[in-house]
Parts: structure tokens; sequence; C-alpha cells
């Protein structure tokens, strides 16, 4: 948890320190939405989302053993 928080206070540095360059070229609000979620993306390493879902299956299998059904 501690690692997500940390990629999303350097997402939000980064992007507040683009932020006057983003607004010099008007660029539509929608697009700087965009933008954001694109720093969001760059910063997560690649093998992030499948080491959560590994995580989330042995959650499951755990859940299981003790007879509750998860989804």
């Amino acid at each position: 948890m501690y690692f997500m928080f940390e990629v999303f206070l350097v997402t939000l540095i980064v992007f507040f320190c683009t932020w006057g360059l983003l607004m010099s070229i008007k660029i539509d609000t929608i697009m700087v939405v965009f933008r954001f979620l694109d720093y969001i993306t760059y910063a997560f390493p690649a093998p992030f989302p499948i080491y959560f879902n590994l995580a989330y299956s042995f959650c499951l299998v755990r859940l299981n053993r003790d007879g509750i059904v998860g989804t």
C-alpha cells in the first residue's frame, strides 16, 4: 500500500510541475485529465497488475479452503 501512495505522490508532483505548460498551450480540460491518467499509467511498473491478480487469486484460494466462495 505504501508503494501505491508513493507512486501517486510522485505523479501529482510531476503533473503539477507540468500544469503551467499544459495551460500555456491551451489544452482542453478533459485532455488535462487524460494526461494525468497517462502519468499514473507511466508511473506503475509493468508487472504490477500481474502481481495484483496473483495476490487476488491466492486470496480466493485461501478463502475457498475456509468454505467461502468469492468471485
